[in-house]
């Protein structure tokens, strides 16, 4: 078996437009609003990510 550690960085970034020119390694996007995230599927490691957002935001 092959071990693997995966290690996520995230940015908090502002858009100066809502256009997005996607690679060809994607074919779709959508903006969410992060309140909502576990209406989306996501990958459930990224629950810290969005808890921790959403708590900076919400102070």
């Amino acid at each position: 078996m092959v071990e693997r550690h995966i290690v996520g960085t995230f940015f908090e970034c502002i858009a100066d437009s809502d256009k997005v020119t996607l690679s060809n390694d994607h074919d779709k996007y959508i903006w969410i609003d992060p309140k909502d995230y576990t209406q989306y599927n996501y990958i459930e490691t990224l629950t810290p990510a969005f808890e921790d957002y959403l708590e900076k935001i919400l102070e």
